[in-house]
């Protein structure tokens, strides 16, 4: 076997190797950046989101509606790893507040599944203890939360709470009650 065949079939070997232990380990692309977008790893947009989740055999509504004002809730046939946890419920709120609009999301680790506290999630996420059952995490312009809801365990990320335009706006906000 020439040189040029044997570095070909072995990198061809490597490629397949490298495919199916990605494949074994059962991490995706799209699973990852789901993760990533419920703890505030990355920014994504409710539309991006629920594409997200329907890679993961999933999307299907369980309640809410997928139109532009509407919260959701999701399942997905293929769970996501989030820090060491496999999720099948997801969530996504649009919300407001006095400093603007906001979204959201949420992986929801139901009492049936959970084997593990919202102290020792928050703790593998490096998440500080605010309140009892309720863990916070300033991360850029998001929130990172962890919060216990009955037996149930909720992770989420409100994206772009704080925003340039959005201090600025609580600084003339405030200077205005001031002189009030």
């Amino acid at each position: 076997m020439s040189l040029n065949k044997y570095l070909s079939l072995s990198i061809l070997i490597l490629i397949n190797s490298c495919s199916s232990f990605n494949s074994v380990a059962g991490h995706n692309d799209n699973e990852y950046r789901l993760s990533q977008a419920v703890t505030c790893q990355t920014n994504t947009t409710p539309d991006e989101f629920i594409d997200l989740l329907k890679s993961q055999h999933g999307g299907n509504l369980i309640s809410g509606n997928q139109g532009a004002e509407e919260d959701g809730e999701f399942t997905v046939s293929n769970p996501v790893d989030i820090w060491g946890i496999k999720v099948r419920h997801f969530s996504f709120h649009k919300g407001s507040n006095e400093d603007g609009d906001f979204t959201e999301y949420r992986a929801i680790v139901p009492a049936t599944s959970n084997t593990i506290s919202a102290q020792s999630l928050a703790q593998i996420g490096n998440v500080p203890k605010i309140a009892d059952g309720y863990f916070y995490k300033s991360v850029g312009n998001n929130d990172l939360f962890i919060r216990q809801y009955g037996d149930d365990i909720v992770v989420s990320c409100a994206n772009d709470v704080r925003t340039t335009r959005k201090s600025i706006n609580r600084f003339i906000r405030n200077v205005q009650e001031k002189t009030e």
